[in-house]
């Protein structure tokens, strides 16, 4: 029998099942709460699915100029503790972070596994965008330690099996005084807690680490970071609400029939018709989810985190 992998978070090895979803089994350490996928996803299954996998990009395609915006300020916090230098996006898409940081005058790079995202950047705008992993990267001189002012990774760490290994790379690569900058799906969150494994944007096939704001730091802290800032910020527009909502009371079925499915299967096209066109669904989706309380009692739904690698002591 294989030998269990160790908690990434705290190290400990006793975990309990919490549920099955999506095909998949979820456990929780019983240390510290960190909830992962217990069989795992081989990682030949995940290279393989984000080299191939083209849904992503041309979603980040449709909200380039918003994260424009997004990835600027996410960089200005970046900016308050390190002059722009060499900066490296781990798990850019199609470069929009990259974008953003080269027009503030960073010399950026970006990892992207999807070959046609990764491709797609490349052509559009000229970045330096590399389709492999950061382990494949380790002898590249572009690459050495000490070579990053700031590393940047946005929805990325709950997609990696090993995400203290992408860490630890992440720390040898970063100069003394280097930025780390985190932003992830909180499970902690209002909508974590009150969704559980029905809380579509946390939990999907490929999501195989569920972080919450204290495993998350309490992760970045083992490796060696000091944390800065951490914040959980929310919105109140959501077209996934009243999905989440009816598959939470046990009601996938009668939302497919409400959207016109025949066979009350769900279909995401009706569904966005839905919510769009009927008035009760559209309220729920845009106006009544109290994304300021989430985020000012630190539930929002995503957890953003800031940390410097410290300066080596004299």
């Amino acid at each position: 029998m294989a030998e269990r992998a160790p908690c990434p978070v705290c190290t400990g090895s006793t975990f309990e099942n919490v549920f099955e979803v999506l095909g998949n089994r979820f456990e929780r350490c019983r240390e510290c709460r960190f909830v992962r996928m217990a069989d795992g996803m081989p990682e030949s299954s995940l290279e393989d699915y984000y080299a191939e996998a083209r849904a992503s990009g041309e979603a980040a395609w449709q909200e380039h100029e918003d994260n424009l915006v997004k990835f600027g300020r996410m960089i200005e916090r970046i900016e308050a503790h390190v002059v722009p230098g060499r900066f490296l996006d781990v798990g850019c898409s199609i470069g929009t972070s990259l974008v953003a940081a080269r027009d503030r005058g960073w010399q950026a790079i970006g990892i992207e596994l999807s070959k046609p995202v990764a491709e797609f950047g490349r052509d559009k705008w000229g970045l330096d965008i590399r389709d492999e992993t950061l382990e494949d990267l380790a002898t590249d001189p572009a690459f050495g330690s000490a070579s990053f002012d700031a590393i940047f990774m946005h929805h990325t760490l709950e997609h990696v099996p090993w995400p203290d290994r992408i860490l630890e790379r992440s720390f040898e690569l970063l100069r003394d005084g280097g930025v780390l900058f985190q932003a992830l799906p909180n499970h902690g969150s209002l909508k974590g807690l009150a969704f559980g494994k029905h809380w579509s944007y946390g939990v999907t096939f490929e999501h195989v680490s569920h972080f919450t704001k204290k495993t998350v730091v309490r992760l970045i802290e083992r490796i060696g970071f000091t944390v800065r800032e951490v914040t959980t910020p929310d919105c109140r527009q959501d077209p996934r609400l009243v999905h989440d909502l009816m598959q939470r009371m046990g009601q996938g079925k009668r939302l497919g029939r409400w959207i016109g499915s025949p066979d009350g299967q769900f279909d995401l096209e009706r569904y966005v018709r839905f919510i769009t066109d009927r008035k009760l669904p559209n309220l729920l989706s845009n106006k009544l989810w109290p994304a300021r309380l989430a985020t000012a009692l630190g539930r929002g739904q995503e957890v953003y985190v800031l940390a410097i690698k410290p300066l080596a002591s004299a």
